[in-house]
């Protein structure tokens, strides 16, 4: 992942030094995956863990045992060897990326110009490959109520995401089970169920993704995972028969050699029957997705599902601060898929509701999945916010006015459309800001922000403004507002 400038003080947006710096590796194939480690204040090296469990067990990839979660043992020899039928060692590149302030850090292309190219036998037409269709979907994993994991639960998110023109619904983990917990099986196999899901949702438009582990699982017999070749091979068969569009892959839990090979392993497998593909519990980016197109996130962020267990499996900062530390850090390397957007309890006390809504234009994917419960998308007062955030963007422009940990802002441009997405440090502030980066003219601005004395209550406001006029909101700690600026035609 990205770190940049550690020392960094708010001077204007730039680090007291007037540079800023991220690290990086890319390109990473056959090879063991680095990280940082610290060795004095001010100081990292690139170095290699493995996950203390896999040594144990002898398991290499997977999700281990809870206890091992966090057990990592540092600098373990490992063997790099040429692919098979090759007579050179390929290593990743290790990326320094330098700029002056966070507008040009965050719109280096450093990782793409150093990425190996798509195959064209999987990808004729690389990214452009026209059966690689990025989009927003909705999953039930973090959404309340006993049903969430039902085939008729999944039907109801089909209804509201065909309601609200959101591409694809993602069933998560529990679909494999269907035969044995839905009422209703009467004998039939989960794929004739998942058949049934797709079919009900295709005359709406909408896409099937499905869950998959990509390895064996601590506690857990009913899955092995995509390891093996043919298993891989029947799995992905049996997918686009019945219709499904993409692959939510799972519990990599690793970045060494043999869970790297796995994962391209399985792009090239998805590749070959048109399947997109998203890793979670899995390793940082490192341009593997302009390699492999297929591939439109990765995880590799503590994101909404961590909400809650802040002193236990998923310790971190407050949200306020790593909210507004995220799109200088971990999206330098990449889309993550950090399942933005709640209204419940996966929303923190510390974020208020415009923060969220915020958050799906701030931490923008290619595959952006919403963790909202259906209820609360459809009936919020942000609700066009979430039916039109663009996915793939033409241009974005870091504000001035931003500062690692204090303070996120952003426009964006899709088309002739602006957006500005601001998250909100732990302090109260006024936004004041310029709006420079407008072309010249007037427009009619759209903006959800929070209401004074309500964190949990968006209000939708509208006003015309002109390029280079100052916008100016009250922010709560935790805050922040989003606006949609369109041109007003002469």
């Amino acid at each position: 992942m990205g770190w940049p400038c550690a020392t960094a003080s708010r001077q204007k947006g730039l680090c007291a030094s007037g540079i800023y710096a991220a690290l990086t590796e890319a390109n990473l194939f056959h090879y063991h995956g680095a990280v940082l480690l610290g060795t004095a204040p001010n100081r990292v090296r690139f170095g290699y863990v493995e996950n203390k469990g896999h040594m144990e067990s002898g398991v290499i990839t997977g999700i281990p045992a809870p206890k091992y979660w966090h057990e990592v043992v540092r600098d373990v020899p490992w063997v790099a060897a040429p692919r098979e039928g090759q007579r050179e060692v390929v290593t990743p590149w290790r990326v320094l990326m330098l700029a002056k302030d966070l507008n040009g850090l965050v719109n280096n292309r450093i990782i793409a110009q150093v990425a190996d190219q798509p195959d064209k036998t999987l990808f004729p037409d690389g990214a452009q490959t026209e059966w690689i269709k990025p989009g927003r979907a909705s999953f039930t994993w973090l959404v309340e109520g006993p049903d969430r994991l039902s085939l008729a639960n999944h039907k109801k998110y089909v209804d509201g995401c065909s309601e609200l023109g959101i591409e694809s619904v993602v069933v998560d983990d529990g679909w494999e089970l269907w035969q044995q917990t839905e009422k209703n099986a009467a004998g039939r196999t989960k794929w004739e169920m998942l058949k049934e899901l797709v079919d009900y949702a295709r005359p709406k438009n909408v896409n099937i993704w499905v869950w998959r582990s990509s390895s064996p699982r601590a506690g857990n017999t009913s899955d092995i995972g995509l390891v093996d070749p043919d298993e891989r091979a029947d799995f992905m068969r049996k997918c686009a028969e019945v219709g499904v569009k993409g692959l939510k892959i799972d519990f990599f839990h690793t970045e060494n050699l043999f869970t790297v090979n796995l994962m391209e392993d399985i792009l090239r497998a998805a590749a070959k029957e048109k399947l997109m593909v998203i890793f979670h519990g899995v390793n940082k980016p490192t341009g593997d997705s302009y390699t492999y197109p297929n591939l439109l996130a990765k995880e590799a962020v503590r994101g909404l599902e961590c909400v809650g267990a802040e002193n236990s499996w998923a310790p971190g900062p407050p949200w306020p601060y790593h909210d507004t530390v995220l799109p200088f850090t971990r999206w330098l390397a990449g889309p993550a898929d950090y399942t933005p957007l709640n209204f419940r309890a996966f929303c923190h006390p510390s974020v208020t509701f415009a923060h969220q809504l915020s958050s799906i234009y701030m931490f923008t994917s290619p595959m952006l999945i919403f963790a909202a419960d259906m209820e609360d998308m459809l009936a919020s007062p942000g609700r066009s916010f979430i039916e039109q955030v663009p996915v793939t963007w033409d241009e974005t422009v870091v504000l001035p006015e931003s500062g690692i940990g204090e303070l996120a802002a952003l426009a964006r441009r899709k088309d002739d459309v602006w957006y500005l997405t601001v998250l909100n440090g732990e302090q109260a502030r006024k936004f004041d800001a310029r709006l420079d980066f407008l072309p010249k003219g007037s427009y009619r601005m759209e903006i959800a922000a929070d209401t004074p004395g309500n964190r949990k209550l968006i209000q939708v406001k509208q006003r015309k403004i002109r390029a280079g006029q100052r916008l100016q909101e009250e922010l709560m700690p935790g805050g922040g507002f989003v606006a949609r600026i369109v041109k007003i035609n002469p």
